[in-house]
Order: C-alpha cells, then structure tokens, then sequence
C-alpha cells in the first residue's frame, strides 16, 4: 500500500491545493491590514512624515527608513514602503532632500481603538494611496472616480481628523 496520491489527477490536485494555501499564507498580512485599517479609518488623521534617513542598498535587508510623525513627534523606523513609496523616496534623495523631506501620509494615533494590534500588523502609518485602498476598497475608489496617483501639492497644510 502506497501513502499519498497515485493518479496524475490526484497529484495536480494536491499540487494546486498546496499552491492555493501558500497564497493565502502570503496574503494574510495584506488582509489584516485591510480589515483593521476598514474598521478604525475614522480615527485615521491626514498629517506629514518627516524623513530623516534612507537606507537603500541591494539585498534583503538593504532598505529602511527612519523618520517622524510631524505633529506628534512620534518616531518611526520601517524597513516596508507602505509609509512612503520606495520610488518616491529615490527621487527625494536623488534631490538632496533628505534629511528633511515631508511626505503625506494617513497615520493612526497610538491611543486609538485597535492601535495597540499595529507591531503585529503594521498598518498605523499608511502611504494616501495604499490608505485609500485599504479603508474604502478598490471598487469605492473606482466608483467615486478617484485615481490611485497622489498629487503632493495638494497635501501641504492638511492637518486634522478625515473627513
């Protein structure tokens, strides 16, 4: 008696079964990340971060980037881009900027409902594009016409809860 499947049918089902589960692994993150920034978006505040240092180097571990939340001082150090999109942060670079650059973001208060989730899931501090995405869902965004691309200008001087 043979362990396992023993049609070609059978190991096409296991194989794709098996694929089907490390994707779903490798969504979970984006998931939680969705469903927690959709349930506190509220309390959510459109504010700046300030970029102190950029570290981009090849490699797995050659990027991060430091820096702080503007009105509250809150330092921040990532080695993700949800916070700042990686290529943005090469043309603030490539321009001198940084040490200094502000950059727009959507950041939830430590003291907020559900902030205290955010080592685990990293969702606190969020890119406008990607909070967006994340609190209104790629179908509200659509539907209201809005378009994925982030005018910086606009931002400057936006301070205060969401609307």
């Amino acid at each position: 008696m043979t362990a396992g499947p023993t049609t070609p049918t059978a190991r096409v089902s296991m194989l794709l079964g098996l694929l089907l589960a490390v994707a779903a692994v490798a969504m979970l993150e984006q998931s939680a990340r969705w469903v927690l920034t959709s349930l506190t978006h509220s309390n959510f505040i459109k504010t700046e971060f300030e970029v102190d240092n950029l570290r981009d180097e090849g490699g797995e571990g050659g990027f991060s980037v430091h820096g702080r939340i503007v009105p509250s001082g809150e330092q921040v150090y990532t080695d993700e881009t949800h916070v700042v999109p990686l290529a943005r942060l090469r043309e603030l670079q490539a321009a001198g900027k940084i040490p200094g650059a502000r950059e727009p973001v959507y950041y939830l208060p430590a003291d907020a409902p559900l902030a205290f989730l955010h080592p685990t899931i990293r969702f606190r501090l969020q890119a406008p594009g990607e909070y967006e995405t994340d609190a209104f869902g790629w179908s509200a965004q659509k539907q209201r016409g809005c378009d994925s691309a982030v005018n910086h200008s606009s931002w400057s001087g936006l301070r205060g809860p969401i609307a």
